[in-house]
Order: C-alpha cells, then sequence, then structure tokens
C-alpha cells in the first residue's frame, strides 16, 4: 500500500491522515514515501510495538509509566530529540480499547504575546542520553521550519520565569474541541508531529483487543 497523491495532499493540507481497512500495510514503506524512517531512540528497533500497560510494568519514564491506563494528556512525539520527527505513523492491526485524540496546534487562537512567549521560553529537555535546552516553537533548527515540541514530561522550564509557556498551552488545550478517533481494523494514522499534538483516551478494560499500536517515527 503507498499513499496517493490525494492522501499526500490532505496530510499537508489537514496535518493528518487516517485510512481503514486496509491490506497488510508496511508503515516503514508508507514512512519511505514521505521522509526517512529513524528509530524513536538509538537503542530501538526502526518501529516500536506499544501496548497500555498499568504504571509498574511499563517502561520506566514512559508516558504508560506516569499514566498507567488512564487518560494520556496532549504531546508531541520524540521531544527529546534534538530535531523531532516530523512524521508519526500508527498502525493498529485491531480495534482499539481506546480513542486517539488529536489536536491542531495551528487552528488554536494564540495571541502575538502567546507566540512570543511559546518561542522564546527555555525549557530543558531532559533524555537517558542527554539534556538539551529548547523551546515549545523554534523556527531556528531549519531553515523557514517551525517546529512544534511539546512533553512535559521530558520537558521542565529552565527557570521558574520560564512557566509561562506551559500555562499557556494547557490552558489553550484544556478550551480546545479537539478529535477524537477510533481505530478501525488495519488503520493508520499519520500525524504532522511538528504541528499535531496527539493524546490516548482511557483504556477500557475487559476489551477484546489488547491495544497494540506499531508505531514509527519519520524525519522530513
Amino acid at each position: 500500500m503507498m499513499l496517493s497523491d490525494y492522501d499526500l495532499t490532505v496530510l499537508e493540507e489537514q496535518g493528518w491522515l487516517y485510512k481503514s481497512n486496509l491490506s497488510s500495510p508496511n508503515i516503514v514503506n508508507i514512512g519511505q514515501q514521505i521522509g526517512k524512517p529513524i528509530p524513536s531512540k538509538p537503542d530501538r528497533n526502526l518501529t516500536d510495538l506499544l501496548l497500555p500497560k498499568n504504571s509498574s510494568e511499563a517502561s520506566k519514564g514512559s508516558l504508560s509509566s506516569i499514566y498507567g491506563l488512564e487518560e494520556i494528556p496532549f504531546h508531541t512525539d520524540g521531544a527529546y530529540h534534538y530535531i523531532p520527527p516530523k512524521y508519526i505513523i500508527l498502525f493498529a492491526q485491531e480495534e482499539l480499547p481506546f480513542n486517539i485524540r488529536i489536536l491542531d496546534f495551528n487552528l488554536i487562537n494564540f495571541s502575538n504575546d502567546q507566540l512570543a512567549t511559546l518561542s522564546y521560553d527555555v525549557w530543558i529537555v531532559k533524555d537517558k542520553f542527554r539534556n538539551f535546552y529548547a523551546s515549545v516553537l523554534t523556527n531556528s533548527l531549519l531553515p523557514g521550519k517551525t517546529i512544534l515540541r511539546y512533553n512535559n514530561h521530558c520537558m521542565i522550564p529552565g527557570n521558574k520565569n520560564h512557566v509561562d509557556s506551559y500555562q499557556i498551552l494547557e490552558k489553550k488545550i484544556k478550551d480546545f474541541n479537539y478529535i477524537s478517533l477510533c481505530f478501525e481494523p488495519n488503520s493508520i494514522l499519520i500525524l504532522n508531529n511538528w504541528r499535531i499534538l496527539h493524546g490516548r483516551d482511557k483504556v477500557v478494560h475487559n476489551h477484546c483487543s489488547q491495544g497494540i499500536l506499531e508505531r514509527l517515527f519519520v524525519m522530513e
């Protein structure tokens, strides 16, 4: 399965693309069509298998270790990369026991002052491989590209005066109507990770599916 010109146009204009009832899609091949697939971390395989787990069973430092089977708040993936992946591809072979929430940053109504705060407030990005400074919005990493980076579990304000961007973004997210997607079997979701925030609903107990998602990071 390859993406059509129409699919690529939708992804470019809308910032995300959902396709269902596919015949055994290979997300690496799809990733190669839109960029360069990379592992989520240097010591991992090219694709990750994400499975909902209780906090006690999840890998240390993962969002599941913090939230378990509860709702996972909005974030971008790969915030710990110096240049985060532009695209995230998610594939589910079975219907999921939770919905995926998506929110388009470009549709949120920010004032110029708020956008400036998101661009200039300094955060410390922490990862077991390295720490570095970054902002929620940056256009200095790649010429002509604005990159959104937000995960408040691997990012902390650089000092106590730089909590404004966190408060601005969290309030806007809380007040904004997001899209909730129910995955059908053999479905993919592609997100422009430089623009789209995503999260997860609380996992439904006693569901027939384990809720396994295959995930791929793709650089531009």
